[in-house]
């Protein structure tokens, strides 16, 4: 693996996909079988295929989170790409559903802090934070044309204020939110990417 400087934080929109036919399924039905299939603190390493320089240089889109805190930091760093993937209750196969077949599947995802507090609606950010977020992404080499995808109001608001990228939001999929529904939020990611493919076309 190349020796790029990826955090704690960091990892890669892919999950275990189910043996099942997905192509007729319902985006219900998606992601029951996701929630099926999913397996407890583990990343599928042979799905992340290619030059992952290369890939990041390719970023599109990138998903942002608050903060890893479902495990410590140290046990993120002993499993590189952890993060998202934790225990099932944490319900990280909605997102999973969502994105699967859709470019974002296998985009980078990260989060906006590294810090663990025991509640994350208890962090909060400065235009400091973010410029540091922006930093990290400049050093793996993301593009500033990328769009910041962010999980939820808490990490929108301050990328929306502060944040030099393009910036969009998805409902968090935490079972907390009462807001996350399966075809919502495949209607939410296919707006986010006809407003992309409209930047793109106005750019060429």
């Amino acid at each position: 693996m190349q020796d790029l400087p990826f955090t704690s934080a960091d990892s890669w929109a892919l999950w275990d996909v189910p043996a099942a036919d997905l192509s007729t399924r319902s985006n219900q039905e998606r992601q029951r079988l996701f929630g099926t299939a999913y397996q407890a603190e583990h990343f599928p390493k042979d799905l992340l295929n290619g030059n992952l320089e290369q890939r990041l240089r390719e970023t599109h889109y990138v998903l942002v989170g608050i903060n890893p805190n479902y495990v410590t930091r140290e046990h993120l760093r002993e499993r590189r790409f952890l993060n998202f993937h934790g225990r099932k209750g944490r319900l990280n196969y909605r997102l999973a559903a969502a994105v699967y077949g859709k470019p974002l599947w296998g985009t980078f995802m990260t989060d906006l802090s590294s810090i663990t507090p025991p509640v994350s609606r208890r962090v909060r950010f400065t235009a400091q934070d973010v410029a540091a977020f922006e930093q990290h992404l400049d050093q793996l080499g993301i593009p500033a044309t990328s769009t910041l995808i962010a999980l939820g109001p808490t990490a929108q608001h301050p990328l929306a204020h502060y944040a030099h990228r393009p910036v969009a939001s998805l409902h968090h999929y935490a079972g907390v939110n009462g807001s996350w529904d399966a075809d919502a939020a495949h209607q939410q990611i296919m707006a986010i990417l006809q407003q992309g493919a409209n930047t793109q076309s106005k750019l060429a």
